[in-house]
């Protein structure tokens, strides 16, 4: 519409949003000017599909069950799959279906992949199968038998004989002083088994004589059941036709994202008709083209929307605002070109293009943001600065520029300590040389008397670790004090102490090369 007028409210939020962030940053708030280059209200349409789909759940029940719709051997999937085209194509799916989908945030517009459940409950189908352990017979061989119906003798293991228990298997029993033939062998040392009477095996007592018993793998059935729940769920699936609207607000929609005006309360959505088909001519062979308005919900969408020329100084930029409460769309990238002459400087600091510290002081008295990324980089570290500056400054500021702009502070503040740190590796060095020389060579391990092979070896490793945490000490105490010399002077924190740096590691390689050389000579 080219008579709309963009509300004087929102602009006036929008400059004060800008006023907010430039404070403190070099530029005085009378110089901010808003002048509205074109607007209008830019409208679109949308849909959310929707199909039915459906999470399967199988489990195995011995035996046979009448649980569920039971279908023949081998057409379970295919059972599944007819249960779900009947169910989208009855007469009240689309409603179901429609009244699920208002339910959800904004009326389902610009939803994304959604899985919700279905009305109407799981459904059950149970398909029984042949059981493989007996063959569907119901029966298996007895394992204890193994079909024969008998089992070997207990007692006398098979044989059908045992020892006498009267003359103990020796024949012969004695009677005073003389030895007799034994009357319950008769000599022959070895009796009948009283279990098996002599006949090597008893009947089995798992399957009563029989050779097989009911088969456990299917409750003497013949056949186990195949269940299968099935849990509808409508999927769902949002597009947003912002092609249709025209080059800048489509520009400031694409930026911000029509789902996120949408969740702001930006756009005015409702939910229309479905747009109309056209008839195409066919072949008579040809089936009918497909509805594709069906199983769809459609809306239209309308937002305001207005350009604007940002005049901050000398410096002018463009400055998008749309939807129905005064969203900040596309904003430029005017804060870059604000502290462009801050970024000059933390450049220079950390390239050591002067004096560091004077640079940092210089950089900090010109714009808030200094202060506020060298405080964010001492306390929190580089890595958790980042999205510390992105938040105070979520206007004209790239992401590009808040990388460089923390990498620059931290890779200054680390020269600043550059010098107190090799300093401290340095006096470390000293103070652990002369701590390896008196342990070694002027009697410092004779003072304490090993008494294990492994308290000597211990006595020797001794000093190496003391060394290096002088080291360590010396390192990041200077650094820290030269750190504080800065900081008190910009009134910032300095409650962490730097990073060692490459100070660190030769420190640690100095220490065990002047241990060695010193115990080895």
């Amino acid at each position: 519409m080219s008579d709309y007028t963009y509300p004087a409210e929102f602009i006036a939020k929008a400059k004060k949003r800008i006023q907010a962030q430039l404070d403190g940053n070099g530029v005085d708030p009378k110089n901010i000017t808003f002048e509205v280059m074109t607007q209008g209200i830019g409208e679109f349409t949308a849909q959310t599909r929707y199909t039915l789909d459906c999470a399967v759940e199988t489990a195995q029940v011995k035996g046979k069950t009448t649980k569920g719709t039971q279908v023949p051997q081998g057409q379970l999937q295919t059972e599944i799959k007819k249960w779900v085209t009947a169910a989208q194509s009855d007469q009240s799916f689309d409603t179901k279906a429609k009244s699920i989908i208002k339910k959800v945030e904004l009326g389902g517009f610009g939803a994304n992949k959604l899985s919700l459940p279905y009305s109407g409950g799981a459904v059950q189908f149970c398909e029984h199968y042949q059981c493989n352990q007996c063959g569907g017979k119901g029966q298996a061989q007895c394992y204890a038998c193994r079909g024969q119906g008998r089992t070997q003798c207990p007692q006398c293991y098979g044989q059908g004989l045992i020892n006498c228990i009267i003359c103990r298997g020796q024949g012969k029993i004695q009677n005073g002083d003389q030895w007799v033939t034994c009357t319950e062998c008769q000599g022959r040392m070895q009796v009948f088994c009283p279990q098996c009477h002599g006949q090597k095996n008893i009947p089995c007592t798992q399957c009563q004589s029989k050779g097989s018993s009911n088969c456990t793998a299917c409750n003497a059935q013949g056949a186990n059941t195949h269940i299968a729940t099935i849990k509808p769920q409508l999927i769902i699936d949002g597009i947003i036709n912002v092609q249709e609207l025209d080059d800048i607000p489509k520009r400031m929609v694409a930026k911000a994202g029509a789902a996120s005006l949408a969740m702001g309360g930006h756009l005015d959505i409702r939910e229309t008709k479905a747009p109309e088909q056209k008839d195409e001519e066919r072949a008579w062979y040809e089936n009918a083209p497909e509805d594709t308005n069906k199983h769809a919900v459609f809306y239209s969408a309308k937002m305001p929307w207005a350009l604007m020329k940002l005049t901050i100084g000398k410096i002018q930029d463009e400055i998008g605002m749309a939807g129905t409460k005064g969203a900040i769309a596309d904003d430029g990238k005017w804060m870059d070109k604000v502290i462009d002459p801050v970024l000059t400087l933390m450049k220079r600091a950390a390239m050591g293009d002067g004096y560091v510290a004077g640079l940092l002081k210089e950089a900090s008295d010109t714009a808030r943001v200094s202060r506020e990324t060298l405080s964010a980089v001492i306390t929190k570290g580089p890595k958790k600065a980042m999205p510390i500056i992105a938040a105070t400054y979520p206007l004209g500021l790239s992401k590009a520029t808040i990388q460089s702009f923390v990498k620059d502070t931290y890779l200054a503040l680390k020269r600043v300590t550059r010098r107190p740190r090799y300093i401290g590796l340095g006096i470390g060095l000293a103070v652990s040389t002369a701590l390896y020389y008196y342990w070694f060579k002027m009697g410092g391990i004779a003072l304490i008397e090993p008494t294990t092979k492994g308290m000597a070896y211990g006595l020797f490793a001794l000093p190496l670790p003391l060394g290096i945490l002088i080291n360590i000490f010396c390192i990041k105490g200077l650094g820290w004090i030269s750190l504080r010399s800065v900081t008190s002077s910009l009134n910032l924190p300095a409650n962490k102490l730097p990073a060692m740096g490459k100070a660190g590691l030769y420190g640690i390689a100095g220490n065990v090369a002047l241990w060695l050389g010193l115990m080895i000579l």
